[in-house]
């Protein structure tokens, strides 16, 4: 059994070494100045609203065949159960400091569901790649409509009671609802090859474009003075330990792991991935404790490079 564990956890942990390698220099960079900060702005925007878009249509239409993942519209209410789910055990463990750490209950049950997950599912299942990163778009469908609108309201300061719908129509989202009718309404058979396979090598830029995204996000968040260890064991206790536990609870009821390994492993990745990076950006556009968030995120994604190997693995041996 312990062979198993090692065999099992040792790649994932290099998958993710090797991903946070990328992430570590984009860090450096923005600590020391040399990467200025509208630069990474630009680069989100560019990935965001191009390449991300780009990658999600042509892997959606190339790969997704609903006759095969009858349950795919599973997919984004699961995503929106796992946010619920991290959202009322966290509210229990605040409880009696709530609302004054609402912005606590953000970082416990909004996941990196995006720029984290495809680089590791990439990493890990190279020839099960398109399958992964199907799953993978089909859940961001209901995370993220829920970070924009639920968690920044938790993240955040901003008590506006208008609700911008506006922000919830983004490129991706855009992008993942377009294919899908391509796909469903069958216009996918008219689709020439040649212009889906060069929108594909560009979208593919995503992917590393993402993780150096990431480490440039957090490389600017340097670690508070202010007090954390009992909120942070609080999300660590929901993100860390209550959410994987539940999530192999589920796929071993329903017995998801000898229909559909590939997913099994994708809801695995999913309920250990830390905070969303977005998060940060939502608290520095709209007000919030960025210092004291910021702080809890970095710690986070530091557990994570062993947390997520460690579930992983786990789910390997049982």
């Amino acid at each position: 059994m312990i062979t198993t564990f090692y065999n099992a956890f040792i790649p994932v942990l290099w998958a993710l070494i090797k991903i946070f390698a990328i992430a570590l220099g984009a860090g450096i960079l923005v600590r020391t100045k040399l990467l200025p900060q509208n630069s990474i702005k630009l680069l989100s925007q560019i990935t965001v609203k191009i390449l991300l878009p780009l990658l999600i249509f042509t892997k959606i239409v190339q790969h997704f065949e609903p006759t095969e993942v009858t349950f795919w519209w599973m997919l984004p209410i699961l995503a929106i159960i796992m946010i619920g789910s991290g959202l009322i055990i966290s509210s229990l463990l605040f409880l009696k400091e709530l609302p004054a750490k609402k912005n606590m209950l953000a970082l416990a049950s909004m996941q990196n569901a995006n720029y984290l997950v495809l680089p590791l599912g990439l990493a890990l299942f190279p020839e099960q790649a398109d399958e992964f990163l199907v799953y993978c778009f089909l859940f961001v469908l209901g995370v993220s409509p829920t970070l924009w609108s639920l968690g920044k309201y938790l993240a955040t300061t901003d008590h506006s009671a208008k609700v911008d719908i506006r922000k919830f129509i983004t490129p991706p989202l855009i992008a993942n609802i377009l294919a899908i009718t391509v796909v469903l309404t069958g216009v996918r058979d008219f689709i020439p090859e040649a212009p889906l396979s060069y929108m594909g090598f560009i979208g593919e830029l995503t992917i590393p474009l993402a993780m150096f995204i990431l480490g440039a996000t957090l490389g600017g968040i340097s670690l508070s003075r202010t007090p954390i260890k009992f909120d942070l064991s609080k999300i660590i206790a929901v993100k860390f330990i209550a959410l994987p536990i539940i999530t192999m609870i589920v796929l071993t009821i329903f017995n998801i792991r000898e229909s559909y390994p590939i997913l099994a492993k994708f809801m695995i990745i999913q309920s250990s991935s830390p905070a969303a990076t977005a998060i940060i950006i939502q608290v520095r556009a709209y007000g919030g404790d960025y210092h004291k968030m910021g702080s809890i995120m970095l710690i986070c994604y530091l557990l994570a490079m062993f947390v997520m190997p460690f579930w992983l693995a786990i789910w390997q041996v049982l």
